[in-house]
């Protein structure tokens, strides 16, 4: 239960400022979407452990469509977990 840690956890949200002040215009949609999108063009496209299905791959497929994006960095377990 985190009792046993010396430190409080409220000090981090009492002394930093609200997420809302560093992200602005945030906007919900799927990768594929986002990787289209002209100002996202020439960016490296970080995947962190996506889930399984076909999502990656399509994120993948829609970003090598520019020749500018070149660069795909993925993070996670190999083939087979």
């Amino acid at each position: 239960d985190g009792s046993a840690i010396p430190l409080n956890t409220n000090i981090y949200h009492d002394l930093t400022q609200p997420s809302r002040e560093y992200f602005y215009n945030i906007k919900t949609m799927d990768g594929a979407e986002a990787v289209r999108l002209i100002k996202n063009r020439g960016r490296v496209l970080l995947l962190i452990y996506p889930p399984p299905g076909p999502m990656a791959l399509d994120v993948v497929k829609n970003y090598a469509k520019f020749p500018e994006n070149d660069i795909v960095v993925f993070v996670g377990e190999g083939l087979g977990g």
